[in-house]
């Protein structure tokens, strides 16, 4: 055999082994199953819930969501209706398709549990079951003519829990998602489409959490990457190579 075949034949050997290698290291590191989803059968017991996205990150060279939980544990001897919230302590990994997915969904509720039936699409916090429910409050009217929603006294927790300061729904912005957003599971983003992570981290709650204290510069990096390696993806089953860059 001539020099030049050999030495073509040594790179074609390096070659396969390299790919081999990238292909193990992408099942090593695949997501098995997506944060949200493991939230969802720590708690698969409970039929009446809805889930907000809390937070968000990149770091260790994977995607992470924070989440808390509304249970509905159903009516009291008081004849009030019980609840408990949940949050999780620990970041929980998505892929990066999952991670894209959400991206702009920071602060906002991303499922719910109904009679045992979860629905997985985003609206305002609270406006699939609370929200213009008359069972937790009314529509009230202020001296502008707005609406506004009011829990009642025993669900003021509730005005906390979903941001409802922040988020001020209104009669009008809950009517189009109500009519032309939950019945066909679509998403929801407020009545200009400006709910969501741009908003939560600057003007709301979310400057606190550490999706908003990072700087521009690493979000945008972090959303050119996800966007790369989901391009990359099959599914969730594998995820891209990647490097780290500073916060």
């Amino acid at each position: 055999m001539f020099q030049g075949e050999k030495f073509f034949s040594v790179l074609l050997f390096v070659g396969f082994v390299g790919v081999i290698v990238y292909v193990i290291n992408l099942n090593s590191s695949a997501v098995s199953e997506e944060g949200l989803e493991v939230f969802q059968k720590q708690h698969q017991d409970e039929s009446e819930y809805t889930i907000l996205l809390t937070d968000m990150d990149y770091h260790d060279d994977k995607y992470w969501h924070k989440y808390k939980m509304l249970i509905d544990r159903g009516i009291g001897d008081d004849g009030e209706v019980r609840f408990d919230s949940i949050e999780t302590a620990d970041w929980m990994r998505v892929s990066p398709p999952f991670f894209k997915k959400y991206e702009n969904a920071l602060g906002m509720e991303i499922s719910r549990s109904t009679n045992g039936i979860v629905t997985n699409s985003v609206a305002p916090p609270g406006y699939s079951g609370y929200v213009g429910n008359d069972r937790y409050g009314e529509w009230r009217t202020d001296s502008h003519g707005h609406s506004f929603w009011h829990f009642y006294g025993q669900y003021m927790f509730m005005r906390h829990f979903f941001m409802t300061s922040y988020y001020g729904p209104t009669r009008t912005s809950w009517r189009n998602y109500d009519e032309g957003y939950r019945r066909n599971r679509r998403d929801y983003y407020g009545p200009t489409g400006t709910f969501g992570t741009g908003r939560y981290t600057t003007q709301g709650p979310g400057k606190r959490s550490t999706w908003g204290n990072r700087s521009e510069s690493f979000k945008s990096n972090v959303r050119s990457r996800v966007t790369r390696s989901s391009s990359r993806y099959s599914g969730s089953s594998s995820r891209s190579r990647s490097g780290g860059f500073g916060k």
